[in-house]
């Protein structure tokens, strides 16, 4: 999936996506407390969430560090970014090539965008560019070769109108995308984060709308992730949860 891809596919699908997050947002605050936890981020700082999709990531930025921080969300897909309901400088462009200064920013987080993009390597020079001395970048998408991507790319693409063609990230690639701008500390791990909700039944329903999967039921969405992720009971809340893991990385500038 090229840059126009990705624009056409959540410009098409976005606001489904938006509306699950909305029906259930803990679902994936595992996912979101873990590159919160990397990115270090201080008060009266400067914050870029590319690509912010719907703003879930800059929700998670506000909640912590409320108006101390001026977040930036850079969007490509319009129809996508429209929703952002947090308080941000909403900005609709490719997230390469960004139409802001060199050291705008003393963090930027990415959650689950880039394995739509092929090319990232201009990416992540891009975002060097924009980053303060000191600043630091925290990044998390699905690895190669794992069950998400499988889920992905073979379930989800059968069903999604437009198809799920990910380009997911290599063992190492974040690593040495961050060390070849010039990160230092530079951190990364697969990480276990499971999606959690009250009910069985809500797994599928969400994952249906999440991704927008068509002309099969809900009921059948959340055994075929039982059989591709793995479903479980959450013995501390009593609820149940899916398997979900994702490739966390971060670094950071030279002061």
């Amino acid at each position: 999936m090229n840059k126009n891809d990705y624009i056409d596919t959540f410009n098409f699908r976005g606001k489904s996506y938006n509306a699950a997050m909305q029906s259930f947002p803990g679902a994936r605050r595992l996912e979101l407390d873990a590159i919160l936890d990397r990115l270090n981020m201080k008060k009266a700082a400067a914050f870029c969430d590319a690509p912010a999709g719907g703003g879930y990531l800059s929700e998670g930025i506000y909640e912590k560090f409320g108006k101390d921080v001026a977040i930036t969300c850079i969007e490509p897909a319009i129809e996508f970014g429209s929703d952002i309901q947090v308080i941000a400088n909403v900005i609709n462009t490719t997230i390469d090539d960004i139409p802001l200064p060199d050291n705008s920013f003393d963090g930027l987080g990415s959650l689950a965008g880039l394995h739509h993009i092929l090319n990232r390597a201009p990416i992540f020079a891009e975002w060097g560019r924009l980053m303060r001395p000191g600043g630091v970048i925290s990044v998390a998408d699905v690895q190669v070769g794992s069950p998400v991507g499988k889920f992905l790319n073979e379930y989800v693409d059968r069903y999604t109108p437009q198809g799920h063609d990910g380009y997911f990230i290599a063992r190492g690639e974040l690593s040495d995308l961050l060390s070849g701008i010039g990160c230092e500390n530079v951190e990364e791990d697969l990480v276990a984060v499971p999606w959690q909700f009250a009910k069985r039944e809500h797994i599928g329903s969400f994952c249906k709308q999440l991704f927008f999967l068509e002309n099969i039921s809900a009921e059948d969405v959340t055994e075929a992730i039982d059989d591709y992720l793995g479903i479980s009971r959450n013995d501390a809340t009593g609820g149940w949860q899916m398997y979900w893991e994702l490739c966390y990385a971060s670094g950071q500038l030279p002061r």
